[in-house]
């Protein structure tokens, strides 16, 4: 309940006045998602979505660059959770490679446990993905997926919920 009064207040004192600075270029607040678990609507994390301009429009965000995905837990979950949910995206855009599966095991080596209030940022340049964690970081040099990894979150096949807000269409 907490949470969704504080995305009231996010959206009410207006989302336009958020921004951040990714290797110096100026990323705008685009929106806010909040991402729920089973029939009971349980909050698993909420996530930020910034990117060089504000967009709703899927094939204008895919060729824009640098974006960046913050997720901020609000749960426990495993990492055996964590790669199975993105294993599942992956296979809905076609993205799904033995060389993309391998290298999101390897997060397992950066995100050591996640618990409530863990956060974990997604840079998407043209070349590569970038995950930042726990103060470490892991670098994916694969264009391909980094260019199709955000639809996870906001693509047409993605959760409602979440990608209507992280699109601020709602």
């Amino acid at each position: 309940m907490l949470i969704k009064i504080l995305f009231i207040l996010l959206f009410s004192i207006g989302i336009n006045s958020f921004s951040k600075e990714s290797k110096n270029h100026k990323l705008l607040l685009n929106g806010v998602g909040l991402k729920e678990a089973t029939i009971f609507k349980i909050d698993v994390y909420k996530a930020a979505f910034y990117l060089p301009k504000k967009s709703s429009d899927l094939n204008e965000i895919q060729s824009l660059f640098p974006k960046v995905i913050e997720i901020n837990f609000l749960r426990d979950i495993t990492f055996d959770d964590l790669r199975s949910t993105l294993e599942k995206g992956l296979k809905k855009y076609n993205i799904y490679t033995e060389e993309n599966v391998t290298a999101i095991e390897n997060w397992k080596n950066i995100i050591s446990k996640i618990t409530y209030g863990t956060k974990i940022k997604i840079i998407f340049t043209e070349k590569s993905l970038i995950l930042e964690a726990e103060g470490k970081r892991n670098v994916i040099n694969n264009p391909s997926l980094s260019r199709n990894f955000h639809k996870l979150w906001v693509g047409k096949k993605s959760d409602t919920q979440l990608r209507q807000g992280m699109l601020h269409l709602k």
